[in-house]
């Protein structure tokens, strides 16, 4: 039995080494490194060209600085554009199967990083890491400033951003390549002005957006099945723009709507792929939705992405990671440890008895930061409820910068904070994914709320009233 399992293993790897023979003698991307770097390098891809499905592979350069990077393509898909990260510099770059693009990465003598692309991809490449970041608009709406430019200079402004990529453009020499890239940087393009648009109509002007001409213009061209309008996120607008349930209020049964839609239009495996996982991860980014409402989109899902087994597999899996979460009416499973001010230990079922409003903060969180003032304000107001306590519950890791804040603040209101390993499993239980986050508590310790709103929001005052005299 054991030779025969020996057997096995060696056919097994004849057939690999012939497979991959080809890949194996033509990496797609062939690195060289200077000794003096000593940055991280990582490489982030998806071979669908799907932001929301990508891998991430650190390159390890060997004694001489060498390194490869191959992977195995699927059915129908030769090449794929990935971002290299060199420290926190992004690139961009191209990888084919077949053709290797050389990366030299060095430090040009002035402590700064020089990447230099050679090989058939190495003019996409650079046009690629040119524009790795897209269309930059804070310049166009500045913070603080009541100037805004008017719409028509924005958008030619972004006009002749796109027409100076011309002569990178230009320089790539496959033909259909330079096709390829010319209309995927044009449609960026045209994303951010759908994107301008909207903020001034929302903002700036009292026009609605699909009144314009330019909006309508590039609403109206947009093919959801294109893969240049996939690409560049053009196909979203279109999606949920032209849904028959855009206007209903069950996220459920949109998202639902969407998918049907995808079915409906897009042909394109790739495509569908892409904007099925968009559909799945937009969904799932709902905090707080009901179990029931999960199960029924995941059981939707399945069937609409039962030719992608592995976005099934990883829809399901989180599906079924969030139907742990706490919801409303729940307790938690178990009672955290929080530390006092003075180094002192409690539980947090010692402040059971009491509507608790609890917000998750921590010190480094702009936005935890900004809520302190309302907050104070929200304890002004219940100071004298006996049914009601306001407790703060920091994330901080640094316990020095958390008592320094208590001590410059010094709020009025219950203060603690938790442990990284309290931590971990209080943000598992209740999916906290960011800060800050507000927590409501019934007196006898199920959630009434586990995404309240914030101290600063109209409706709070009225929503702890409205549950104080239940």
């Amino acid at each position: 039995m054991k030779h025969i399992t020996h057997l096995y293993t060696l056919i097994f790897l004849l057939l690999m080494s012939a497979c991959n023979n080809v890949a194996h003698h033509h990496p797609m991307v062939e690195f060289n490194v200077s000794p003096d770097i000593n940055q991280q390098i990582v490489l982030n891809y998806s071979p669908y060209n799907d932001d929301l499905d990508r891998q991430s592979v650190v390159i390890e350069p060997d004694s001489a600085g060498h390194a490869t990077f191959n992977v195995p393509l699927p059915e129908g898909i030769s090449a794929f554009d990935a971002t290299l990260y060199v420290g926190k510099q992004p690139y961009g770059l191209r990888a084919e199967a077949g053709e290797t693009l050389n990366v030299d990465i060095a430090d040009n003598g002035s402590g700064e990083i020089s990447v230099t692309f050679s090989g058939k991809n190495a003019a996409v490449s650079d046009l690629l890491s040119a524009t790795v970041n897209g269309v930059d608009l804070r310049p166009y709406f500045p913070l603080g400033s009541d100037s805004v430019r008017p719409l028509p200079q924005i958008l030619q402004a972004i006009d002749n951003e796109t027409a100076g990529y011309s002569g990178m453009i230009n320089a790539i020499a496959d033909t259909a390549d330079r096709s390829y890239y010319s209309s995927l940087i044009s449609r960026r393009a045209d994303l951010a002005k759908t994107t301008v648009m909207r903020i001034y109509s929302n903002n700036i002007s009292s026009q609605p957006v699909d009144s314009l001409p330019e909006y309508q213009a590039i609403m109206s061209s947009i093919n959801p099945d294109d893969e240049i309008d996939v690409r560049s996120g053009l196909y979203s607008l279109w999606l949920y723009d032209k849904h028959p349930k855009q206007d209903t209020d069950d996220n459920t049964e949109y998202f639902i709507s969407v998918m049907e839609l995808i079915d409906s239009v897009m042909q394109n495996s790739v495509n569908r792929r892409i904007a099925l996982n968009d559909a799945a991860n937009n969904f799932l980014s709902f905090i707080g939705m009901p179990k029931e409402e999960l199960l029924k989109f995941g059981s939707a899902f399945a069937g609409h992405a039962a030719g992608y087994p592995d976005l099934a597999t990883k829809t399901d899996a989180r599906i079924k990671e969030l139907c742990q979460v706490i919801s409303e009416g729940e307790r938690l499973p178990f009672d955290p440890e929080m530390e006092t001010p003075e180094g002192g230990l409690v539980n947090l079922s010692s402040l059971y008895g009491k509507l608790l409003y609890i917000d998750v903060w921590a010190t480094w969180c702009g936005p935890c930061c900004a809520e302190i003032p309302h907050m104070a304000n929200l304890y002004d107001r219940f100071r004298n409820n006996p049914g009601i306590e306001l407790v703060s519950i920091s994330v901080d890791e640094d316990r020095d910068a958390w008592l320094a804040k208590l001590k410059k603040d010094r709020p009025a209101w219950k203060q603690y904070r938790l442990s990284a390993e309290e931590n971990a499993k209080f943000s598992r239980a209740l999916n906290i994914n960011g800060i800050p986050r507000f927590l409501i508590i019934a007196p006898d310790g199920t959630f009434k709320h586990t995404f309240a709103p914030r101290p600063s929001d109209k409706e709070t005052t009225a929503l702890l009233n409205g549950l104080l005299e239940k």
